[in-house]
Protein backbone atom coordinates (compact mmCIF):
# COMPACT_ATOMS: atom_id res chain seq x y z
CA UNK A 1 0.00 0.00 0.00
CA UNK A 2 1.37 3.62 -0.73
CA UNK A 3 1.35 6.07 1.83
CA UNK A 4 1.49 8.64 -0.58
CA UNK A 5 -1.87 10.66 -2.17
CA UNK A 6 -3.58 8.91 -4.92
CA UNK A 7 -3.72 12.06 -6.87
CA UNK A 8 0.97 12.20 -7.38
CA UNK A 9 0.31 10.06 -9.77
CA UNK A 10 -0.43 12.74 -12.42
CA UNK A 11 1.92 15.14 -11.08
CA UNK A 12 5.56 14.38 -10.79
CA UNK A 13 7.70 15.77 -7.59
CA UNK A 14 10.10 17.82 -9.88
CA UNK A 15 6.40 19.36 -10.99
CA UNK A 16 5.47 20.17 -7.62
CA UNK A 17 8.59 21.88 -6.27
CA UNK A 18 10.52 23.24 -9.41
CA UNK A 19 12.42 25.41 -7.48
CA UNK A 20 14.47 24.03 -5.05
CA UNK A 21 17.16 26.43 -5.90
CA UNK A 22 18.68 29.45 -4.12
CA UNK A 23 18.11 33.34 -3.78
CA UNK A 24 21.08 35.72 -4.29
CA UNK A 25 18.19 38.51 -4.30
CA UNK A 26 18.27 39.26 -0.65
CA UNK A 27 15.08 42.26 -0.30
CA UNK A 28 12.08 41.88 -1.37
CA UNK A 29 8.95 43.42 -1.52
CA UNK A 30 6.82 41.21 0.34
CA UNK A 31 7.99 37.76 1.32
CA UNK A 32 5.04 34.85 1.52
CA UNK A 33 5.56 31.71 4.20
CA UNK A 34 3.96 28.83 2.47
CA UNK A 35 3.26 27.83 -1.14
CA UNK A 36 -0.30 26.06 -1.11
CA UNK A 37 -3.75 27.51 -2.87
CA UNK A 38 -3.59 30.58 -0.04
CA UNK A 39 0.35 31.43 -0.74
CA UNK A 40 0.56 31.14 -4.06
CA UNK A 41 -2.68 33.25 -4.94
CA UNK A 42 -1.80 35.88 -2.39
CA UNK A 43 1.96 35.78 -4.61
CA UNK A 44 0.10 36.08 -7.95
CA UNK A 45 -1.93 39.00 -6.96
CA UNK A 46 1.34 41.28 -5.75
CA UNK A 47 3.75 40.29 -8.61
CA UNK A 48 0.53 41.03 -11.05
CA UNK A 49 0.47 44.44 -9.09
CA UNK A 50 4.18 44.78 -9.76
CA UNK A 51 6.01 43.92 -7.41
CA UNK A 52 8.93 41.35 -6.43
CA UNK A 53 7.78 38.50 -4.47
CA UNK A 54 9.25 35.49 -3.00
CA UNK A 55 7.17 32.35 -1.66
CA UNK A 56 9.24 30.35 0.97
CA UNK A 57 7.26 26.60 1.48
CA UNK A 58 8.37 23.22 2.55
CA UNK A 59 7.86 19.95 0.59
CA UNK A 60 4.37 20.41 -1.17
CA UNK A 61 4.35 16.81 -1.57
CA UNK A 62 4.89 16.42 2.21
CA UNK A 63 3.07 18.52 4.35
CA UNK A 64 -0.43 21.19 4.33
CA UNK A 65 -3.48 20.36 2.74
CA UNK A 66 -2.89 21.69 -1.02
CA UNK A 67 -2.54 18.20 -2.53
CA UNK A 68 -3.64 15.97 0.13
CA UNK A 69 -7.08 16.77 0.33
CA UNK A 70 -10.18 14.79 -1.01
CA UNK A 71 -10.50 17.41 -4.08
CA UNK A 72 -14.31 18.34 -2.64
CA UNK A 73 -14.71 22.23 -4.60
CA UNK A 74 -17.07 24.18 -2.93
CA UNK A 75 -17.87 26.49 0.00
CA UNK A 76 -19.27 25.34 3.11
CA UNK A 77 -18.95 26.97 6.34
CA UNK A 78 -18.83 25.70 9.42
CA UNK A 79 -21.70 27.96 11.04
CA UNK A 80 -25.17 28.26 8.63
CA UNK A 81 -26.99 31.32 7.55
CA UNK A 82 -29.37 31.20 10.48
CA UNK A 83 -26.68 30.67 12.79
CA UNK A 84 -24.34 33.46 11.27
CA UNK A 85 -26.98 35.73 11.94
CA UNK A 86 -27.45 35.00 15.57
CA UNK A 87 -23.85 35.02 15.94
CA UNK A 88 -23.10 38.42 13.97
CA UNK A 89 -26.40 40.03 12.61
CA UNK A 90 -27.90 40.47 9.38
CA UNK A 91 -25.94 42.83 7.33
CA UNK A 92 -22.65 40.71 8.81
CA UNK A 93 -24.33 37.75 7.89
CA UNK A 94 -25.22 38.60 4.74
CA UNK A 95 -21.52 39.83 3.67
CA UNK A 96 -20.01 36.63 4.97
CA UNK A 97 -22.33 34.41 2.58
CA UNK A 98 -21.67 36.80 -0.25
CA UNK A 99 -17.89 36.24 0.19
CA UNK A 100 -18.44 32.52 0.39
CA UNK A 101 -20.10 32.43 -2.83
CA UNK A 102 -17.99 35.17 -4.60
CA UNK A 103 -14.81 32.31 -3.41
CA UNK A 104 -16.71 30.18 -5.81
CA UNK A 105 -16.85 31.95 -8.43
CA UNK A 106 -13.15 32.98 -8.09
CA UNK A 107 -11.29 29.97 -7.67
CA UNK A 108 -13.45 28.65 -10.97
CA UNK A 109 -11.83 31.38 -12.80
CA UNK A 110 -8.45 30.72 -11.53
CA UNK A 111 -8.95 27.15 -13.01
CA UNK A 112 -10.02 28.39 -16.22
CA UNK A 113 -6.58 30.72 -16.49
CA UNK A 114 -4.85 27.56 -15.81
CA UNK A 115 -2.43 25.89 -18.76
CA UNK A 116 -3.27 22.10 -17.21
CA UNK A 117 -6.49 20.60 -16.43
CA UNK A 118 -7.07 19.45 -12.66
CA UNK A 119 -10.12 18.04 -14.11
CA UNK A 120 -12.66 19.91 -12.66
CA UNK A 121 -16.68 19.28 -12.76
CA UNK A 122 -19.33 20.71 -11.72
CA UNK A 123 -21.08 17.50 -10.63
CA UNK A 124 -23.04 18.53 -7.04
CA UNK A 125 -22.78 17.63 -4.13
CA UNK A 126 -24.95 15.06 -2.01
CA UNK A 127 -25.22 16.00 1.72
CA UNK A 128 -26.26 12.65 3.00
CA UNK A 129 -28.52 12.08 5.71
CA UNK A 130 -28.14 9.16 8.33
CA UNK A 131 -31.63 7.74 9.16
CA UNK A 132 -34.57 8.97 9.02
CA UNK A 133 -35.11 12.73 7.45
CA UNK A 134 -36.99 15.20 8.84
CA UNK A 135 -35.94 17.63 5.89
CA UNK A 136 -37.61 21.10 7.07
CA UNK A 137 -34.71 21.77 10.29
CA UNK A 138 -32.08 20.98 7.27
CA UNK A 139 -33.59 23.01 4.62
CA UNK A 140 -34.40 26.13 6.24
CA UNK A 141 -30.80 27.28 6.70
CA UNK A 142 -30.47 27.16 2.76
CA UNK A 143 -34.11 28.80 2.06
CA UNK A 144 -32.72 31.78 4.93
CA UNK A 145 -29.22 31.98 3.17
CA UNK A 146 -31.04 32.47 -0.33
CA UNK A 147 -33.29 35.24 1.46
CA UNK A 148 -30.04 37.16 2.24
CA UNK A 149 -28.07 36.82 -0.62
CA UNK A 150 -28.59 38.26 -4.10
CA UNK A 151 -30.76 36.26 -6.75
CA UNK A 152 -27.53 35.74 -8.75
CA UNK A 153 -25.53 34.22 -6.29
CA UNK A 154 -28.33 31.87 -4.65
CA UNK A 155 -27.18 28.72 -3.45
CA UNK A 156 -29.18 26.42 -6.12
CA UNK A 157 -29.89 22.90 -3.73
CA UNK A 158 -32.24 19.87 -3.87
CA UNK A 159 -33.96 18.31 -1.98
CA UNK A 160 -33.69 13.85 -2.58
CA UNK A 161 -35.87 11.69 -0.32
CA UNK A 162 -34.73 8.22 0.04
CA UNK A 163 -36.40 6.97 -3.30
CA UNK A 164 -34.61 9.19 -5.73
CA UNK A 165 -31.32 9.15 -3.80
CA UNK A 166 -31.58 4.80 -4.82
CA UNK A 167 -30.51 6.53 -8.36
CA UNK A 168 -27.57 8.04 -6.78
CA UNK A 169 -26.11 5.92 -4.47
CA UNK A 170 -26.71 1.86 -3.15
CA UNK A 171 -26.37 2.63 0.39
CA UNK A 172 -29.14 1.53 2.14
CA UNK A 173 -28.39 3.56 5.77
CA UNK A 174 -29.24 7.22 4.25
CA UNK A 175 -32.82 8.32 4.83
CA UNK A 176 -32.67 10.87 2.43
CA UNK A 177 -30.21 13.87 1.28
CA UNK A 178 -29.88 17.14 -0.05
CA UNK A 179 -27.78 18.22 -3.95
CA UNK A 180 -25.73 21.18 -3.96
CA UNK A 181 -26.22 21.67 -7.35
CA UNK A 182 -23.06 23.82 -8.05
CA UNK A 183 -20.29 21.76 -6.00
CA UNK A 184 -17.82 20.15 -7.55
CA UNK A 185 -14.45 17.70 -7.78
CA UNK A 186 -11.12 18.22 -8.60
CA UNK A 187 -7.76 16.49 -8.57
CA UNK A 188 -6.44 18.69 -5.93
CA UNK A 189 -2.39 18.19 -7.05
CA UNK A 190 -2.96 18.99 -10.38
CA UNK A 191 -5.10 22.43 -8.94
CA UNK A 192 -1.84 23.28 -7.20
CA UNK A 193 0.46 22.64 -10.21
CA UNK A 194 -1.98 24.64 -12.04
CA UNK A 195 -1.72 28.08 -9.37
CA UNK A 196 2.25 27.02 -9.10
CA UNK A 197 2.52 27.66 -12.92
CA UNK A 198 0.44 30.63 -13.01
CA UNK A 199 2.36 32.61 -9.73
CA UNK A 200 5.71 31.55 -11.98
CA UNK A 201 4.19 33.30 -14.78
CA UNK A 202 3.40 35.90 -13.27
CA UNK A 203 6.86 36.26 -11.89
CA UNK A 204 7.08 35.01 -7.89
CA UNK A 205 9.93 33.68 -6.80
CA UNK A 206 9.36 30.22 -5.18
CA UNK A 207 11.95 28.23 -2.74
CA UNK A 208 11.05 25.30 -1.64
CA UNK A 209 12.03 22.65 1.13
CA UNK A 210 12.57 25.31 3.41
CA UNK A 211 11.63 25.48 7.07
CA UNK A 212 10.82 29.40 8.40
CA UNK A 213 12.52 28.99 11.97
CA UNK A 214 12.25 32.28 13.11
CA UNK A 215 10.78 35.53 11.92
CA UNK A 216 12.42 38.75 13.76
CA UNK A 217 10.22 41.49 13.11
CA UNK A 218 12.70 43.84 15.47
CA UNK A 219 15.17 44.27 12.57
CA UNK A 220 12.98 44.85 9.64
CA UNK A 221 10.67 41.89 9.46
CA UNK A 222 14.35 39.38 8.40
CA UNK A 223 13.15 35.57 7.56
CA UNK A 224 15.24 33.22 8.86
CA UNK A 225 15.09 29.45 6.96
CA UNK A 226 16.77 26.08 8.56
CA UNK A 227 19.62 26.43 5.14
CA UNK A 228 21.05 29.52 7.35
CA UNK A 229 19.34 31.90 4.78
CA UNK A 230 18.11 35.04 5.85
CA UNK A 231 15.94 37.30 4.19
CA UNK A 232 14.53 40.62 4.40
CA UNK A 233 11.18 42.77 3.78
CA UNK A 234 7.89 45.14 4.64
CA UNK A 235 5.88 42.89 4.19
CA UNK A 236 4.99 39.06 5.58
CA UNK A 237 2.21 36.86 4.58
CA UNK A 238 1.77 34.23 6.56
CA UNK A 239 -0.30 30.97 4.42
CA UNK A 240 0.81 27.98 6.23
CA UNK A 241 -2.43 26.71 7.36
CA UNK A 242 -2.69 24.47 10.50
CA UNK A 243 1.46 24.55 10.02
CA UNK A 244 1.71 27.49 11.31
CA UNK A 245 5.64 28.08 13.40
CA UNK A 246 5.78 27.98 17.08
CA UNK A 247 8.13 30.37 16.69
CA UNK A 248 9.21 33.60 17.23
CA UNK A 249 7.69 36.42 15.05
CA UNK A 250 4.49 33.50 14.73
CA UNK A 251 3.78 32.66 18.11
CA UNK A 252 0.52 35.01 18.13
CA UNK A 253 -0.88 33.17 15.14
CA UNK A 254 0.29 29.77 15.88
CA UNK A 255 -1.97 30.28 19.28
CA UNK A 256 -5.05 30.93 17.44
CA UNK A 257 -5.16 27.72 15.11
CA UNK A 258 -5.53 24.33 15.77
CA UNK A 259 -3.79 21.81 12.91
CA UNK A 260 -6.34 18.65 12.85
CA UNK A 261 -5.50 15.58 10.28
CA UNK A 262 -8.00 13.74 8.07
CA UNK A 263 -7.88 10.67 6.81
CA UNK A 264 -8.09 9.31 3.28
CA UNK A 265 -7.62 6.18 1.39
CA UNK A 266 -7.92 4.93 -2.16
CA UNK A 267 -9.52 1.69 -3.50
CA UNK A 268 -7.99 -0.94 -6.40
CA UNK A 269 -9.86 0.07 -10.09
CA UNK A 270 -13.07 -1.48 -8.97
CA UNK A 271 -15.30 -2.86 -12.00
CA UNK A 272 -17.30 -0.52 -14.20
CA UNK A 273 -20.42 -2.94 -12.44
CA UNK A 274 -19.74 -2.43 -9.30
CA UNK A 275 -19.54 1.34 -9.96
CA UNK A 276 -22.66 1.52 -11.82
CA UNK A 277 -23.87 -0.04 -8.43
CA UNK A 278 -22.50 1.79 -5.34
CA UNK A 279 -22.29 5.58 -7.35
CA UNK A 280 -23.58 5.82 -10.85
CA UNK A 281 -21.89 7.90 -13.22
CA UNK A 282 -23.16 9.20 -16.18
CA UNK A 283 -21.31 10.33 -19.80
CA UNK A 284 -21.93 14.09 -18.16
CA UNK A 285 -20.57 13.15 -14.38
CA UNK A 286 -17.64 10.82 -14.97
CA UNK A 287 -16.43 11.41 -11.52
CA UNK A 288 -20.31 11.03 -10.02
CA UNK A 289 -20.71 13.21 -7.40
CA UNK A 290 -19.18 14.41 -4.47
CA UNK A 291 -20.74 12.84 -1.10
CA UNK A 292 -20.67 13.36 2.78
CA UNK A 293 -22.18 12.11 5.39
CA UNK A 294 -23.83 13.67 8.56
CA UNK A 295 -22.57 11.66 11.43
CA UNK A 296 -19.63 13.17 13.77
CA UNK A 297 -17.35 11.11 11.95
CA UNK A 298 -17.55 13.58 8.96
CA UNK A 299 -16.91 10.49 6.01
CA UNK A 300 -16.23 12.02 2.45
CA UNK A 301 -16.56 9.59 -0.73
CA UNK A 302 -15.90 10.08 -4.28
CA UNK A 303 -14.97 8.38 -7.73
CA UNK A 304 -11.20 10.02 -8.28
CA UNK A 305 -11.06 11.98 -11.18
CA UNK A 306 -10.81 9.21 -13.78
CA UNK A 307 -14.02 7.65 -12.85
CA UNK A 308 -12.38 4.01 -11.64
CA UNK A 309 -11.38 3.86 -7.52
CA UNK A 310 -13.78 5.17 -4.55
CA UNK A 311 -11.30 7.88 -2.90
CA UNK A 312 -13.10 7.78 1.04
CA UNK A 313 -12.26 10.30 3.57
CA UNK A 314 -13.15 10.71 7.51
CA UNK A 315 -12.10 11.85 10.87
CA UNK A 316 -9.95 8.23 11.78
CA UNK A 317 -8.69 10.11 14.92
CA UNK A 318 -8.00 13.52 15.86
CA UNK A 319 -4.16 12.86 16.48
CA UNK A 320 -1.69 11.57 14.78
CA UNK A 321 -1.47 7.34 14.46
CA UNK A 322 0.05 4.71 12.24
CA UNK A 323 -1.12 4.46 9.21
CA UNK A 324 -2.53 0.85 9.71
CA UNK A 325 -4.29 2.10 12.54
CA UNK A 326 -6.07 4.76 10.67
CA UNK A 327 -6.85 2.23 7.69
CA UNK A 328 -8.20 0.29 9.50
CA UNK A 329 -10.41 2.65 11.07
CA UNK A 330 -11.70 3.85 7.53
CA UNK A 331 -12.27 0.32 6.18
CA UNK A 332 -14.34 0.20 8.47
CA UNK A 333 -16.40 3.02 7.87
CA UNK A 334 -16.55 2.13 4.28
CA UNK A 335 -17.90 -1.58 5.23
CA UNK A 336 -20.98 0.30 7.19
CA UNK A 337 -21.35 2.62 4.04
CA UNK A 338 -21.00 0.21 1.14
CA UNK A 339 -20.60 -3.61 2.67
CA UNK A 340 -19.69 -4.69 -0.84
CA UNK A 341 -16.56 -2.95 -0.13
CA UNK A 342 -15.94 -4.55 3.12
CA UNK A 343 -13.07 -6.72 1.74
CA UNK A 344 -11.87 -4.43 -1.16
CA UNK A 345 -8.07 -3.69 -1.41
CA UNK A 346 -7.07 -0.31 -0.38
CA UNK A 347 -3.75 1.21 -2.77
CA UNK A 348 -3.52 4.15 -0.63
CA UNK A 349 -3.82 5.36 2.73
CA UNK A 350 -2.95 8.85 3.40
CA UNK A 351 -3.12 11.95 5.48
CA UNK A 352 -3.54 15.67 5.08
CA UNK A 353 -3.33 18.94 8.07
CA UNK A 354 -6.40 21.75 7.69
CA UNK A 355 -6.39 24.58 10.01
CA UNK A 356 -9.18 25.28 12.36
CA UNK A 357 -10.18 28.44 14.14
CA UNK A 358 -11.37 28.43 17.82
CA UNK A 359 -14.53 30.33 15.96
CA UNK A 360 -15.05 27.95 13.45
CA UNK A 361 -14.57 30.63 10.49
CA UNK A 362 -11.50 31.38 7.94
CA UNK A 363 -9.82 34.78 8.63
CA UNK A 364 -7.69 37.52 7.39
CA UNK A 365 -5.75 40.22 8.87
CA UNK A 366 -2.90 42.41 8.23
CA UNK A 367 -0.75 44.22 11.53
CA UNK A 368 0.80 47.25 9.99
CA UNK A 369 4.57 48.23 11.34
CA UNK A 370 6.27 50.90 11.26
CA UNK A 371 8.37 49.86 8.73
CA UNK A 372 8.47 52.26 5.24
CA UNK A 373 5.62 50.63 2.89
CA UNK A 374 7.40 49.51 -0.31
CA UNK A 375 6.12 51.12 -3.72
CA UNK A 376 2.63 51.12 -2.25
CA UNK A 377 2.70 47.75 -0.53
CA UNK A 378 1.37 48.08 3.31
CA UNK A 379 4.32 47.38 5.97
CA UNK A 380 3.75 44.56 8.63
CA UNK A 381 2.67 41.06 8.56
CA UNK A 382 -0.50 39.80 7.40
CA UNK A 383 -2.19 36.43 7.60
CA UNK A 384 -5.10 33.93 5.80
CA UNK A 385 -6.08 30.70 7.39
CA UNK A 386 -8.94 28.61 9.61
CA UNK A 387 -10.78 26.99 6.75
CA UNK A 388 -11.94 24.85 8.67
CA UNK A 389 -11.67 21.82 5.91
CA UNK A 390 -13.01 24.03 3.31
CA UNK A 391 -10.13 25.61 1.48
CA UNK A 392 -10.17 24.28 -2.08
CA UNK A 393 -12.31 27.05 -3.52
CA UNK A 394 -12.02 29.55 -0.16
CA UNK A 395 -8.24 29.46 0.07
CA UNK A 396 -7.55 30.67 -3.34
CA UNK A 397 -9.66 33.38 -2.61
CA UNK A 398 -8.57 34.60 0.63
CA UNK A 399 -4.88 34.51 -0.71
CA UNK A 400 -6.20 36.75 -3.28
CA UNK A 401 -7.98 38.91 -0.63
CA UNK A 402 -5.07 39.04 1.70
CA UNK A 403 -2.91 40.81 -1.18
CA UNK A 404 -5.51 43.01 -2.18
CA UNK A 405 -5.78 44.24 1.57
CA UNK A 406 -1.87 44.57 1.55
CA UNK A 407 -2.14 46.90 -1.29
CA UNK A 408 -4.70 49.23 0.06
CA UNK A 409 -8.55 47.64 -1.13
CA UNK A 410 -11.06 47.42 1.09
CA UNK A 411 -11.00 44.47 3.67
CA UNK A 412 -12.99 41.45 2.91
CA UNK A 413 -15.54 40.46 5.41
CA UNK A 414 -13.71 37.69 6.39
CA UNK A 415 -11.09 40.37 8.23
CA UNK A 416 -13.88 41.12 10.71
CA UNK A 417 -14.19 37.48 11.82
CA UNK A 418 -13.07 36.68 15.41
CA UNK A 419 -9.59 35.21 15.50
CA UNK A 420 -9.70 34.20 19.17
CA UNK A 421 -7.35 31.89 21.69
CA UNK A 422 -7.99 30.30 24.84
CA UNK A 423 -6.08 30.64 28.10
CA UNK A 424 -4.98 26.32 27.87
CA UNK A 425 -3.11 26.73 24.30
CA UNK A 426 -0.06 28.05 24.46
CA UNK A 427 0.62 26.63 21.03
CA UNK A 428 1.32 23.00 21.42
CA UNK A 429 -1.87 20.72 21.47
CA UNK A 430 -1.55 18.87 24.53
CA UNK A 431 -5.48 18.14 24.63
CA UNK A 432 -5.89 16.91 21.18
CA UNK A 433 -5.53 13.33 22.65
CA UNK A 434 -8.01 13.83 25.03
CA UNK A 435 -10.42 15.17 22.26
CA UNK A 436 -9.40 11.99 20.44
CA UNK A 437 -11.07 9.65 23.28
CA UNK A 438 -13.56 12.10 23.47
CA UNK A 439 -14.94 11.92 20.54
CA UNK A 440 -14.45 8.03 20.04
CA UNK A 441 -16.84 8.04 23.52
CA UNK A 442 -19.36 9.64 21.19
CA UNK A 443 -18.44 7.81 17.67
CA UNK A 444 -20.46 4.83 19.88
CA UNK A 445 -23.75 6.01 19.73
CA UNK A 446 -23.36 7.79 16.18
Amino acid sequence: MEKTPLWWRDVPAADQSNSNGTASQKTWDAIIIGGGYTGLSAARELALAGHEVLVITGDPQREGASTRNGGFFGVNLKWNAIELEQKFGETAARNLLIATREADQFSRQLIDSMANDCHFQANGRLRLQWGDVDFEPLEAPLRHANALLPEALHIPYTLIDRARLAQETSAQAYGGAILIGDHGTLNPALYHAGLQQLALDAGVKILSHRRVVGLDTQQGNVVHTDRNEQFQTPTVLLATGGHMANTRGMRWYRRRIIRVPSFIVATKPLAPELIAELLPITASMPQGRGMTDSRARQCYYRLDDRGERLVFGGRAALIDVPTGFATAQLRSLIASIFPALADVELTHSWRGYTGFSFEYLPHIGFRPSKLSPQRGLKAGIGVAYGYCGNGVAMAPYLGNALARLTLGDEPSPFAHTPLARRWYYPGWQWFMPIADVLFRAKDLTD
